[in-house]
């Protein structure tokens, strides 16, 4: 990604570039494809799901990519949430993609602060979208965590973390229970999606927040030979 180059590694010793999907988007309208950041393609290769995440360019797409490049790609449907992390669900039979932003700038990625504002500000938290139509995408829930409720800012800053989601994964593709979130300072937290309209938190692994020491105490500190 940035840009959607895509490159033929049937030969590892001999990658060849195949060309831009982007190019190809772009003479479509859709000129805002070089902020994507992560693509993910359906197991038959015929679907690829990206998003943007830059403000004003929140939205992901599902590519009919079937045939590409002799044949032109072709957008199915989008929404108008980011998509920096993607990755395919299947929840009850349904088809689902579960998505979010992106918010690296720790001093503003509060709840407090628009999370369109990323990822210059703003906490990013995971979405999960039913694509069985994929004309008619529709974003169903939303996981939250109370440290990012704008009510908690105040608390969220004076403990300086970022509780953003920044990848995630989920437990089996093709027949889905959990999510993984990676959450940064909120560390990995395991979620229940068997009801997608609902998402709910099972258990989490956090290691606690690293001790920070001054270049000074590092120097000064005992090594093991002392």
């Amino acid at each position: 990604t940035l840009p959607l180059q895509v490159i033929d590694v049937a030969n590892p010793r001999q990658p060849k570039v195949i060309g831009n999907l982007e190019d190809d988007m772009q003479a479509q309208g859709f000129d805002h494809l070089y902020y994507a950041h992560e693509a993910w393609p359906s197991p038959d290769g015929t679907r690829l799901y990206l998003g943007g995440q830059i403000p004003t360019d929140q939205q992901t797409w599902v590519l009919d990519i079937n045939g590409w490049p002799k044949r032109q790609a072709r957008v199915l449907g989008t929404t108008d949430r980011a998509g920096h992390s993607i990755r395919t669900a299947t929840i009850n039979g349904r088809k689902y993609l579960l998505s979010s932003d992106e918010t690296v700038a720790n001093p503003f990625a509060k709840g407090c602060l628009p999370e369109d504002l990323s990822p210059l500000g703003g906490a990013s938290q995971p979405y999960l979208t039913d694509i069985t139509n994929e004309r008619a995408l529709k974003v169903v829930s939303k996981f939250r965590l109370a440290i990012n409720e704008p009510t908690n800012c105040v608390q969220q800053t004076l403990d300086y973390t970022n509780n953003s989601v920044h990848y995630q994964d989920v437990d089996d593709p093709n027949d889905t229970t959990f999510g993984l979130f990676s959450m940064w300072n909120s560390g990995l937290r395991i979620v229940d999606l068997r009801n997608p309209k609902k998402m709910r938190e099972v258990a989490y692994f956090n290691s606690g927040r690293f001790q920070f020491k001054t270049l000074r105490q590092r120097l000064d500190a005992p090594t093991p030979f002392s």
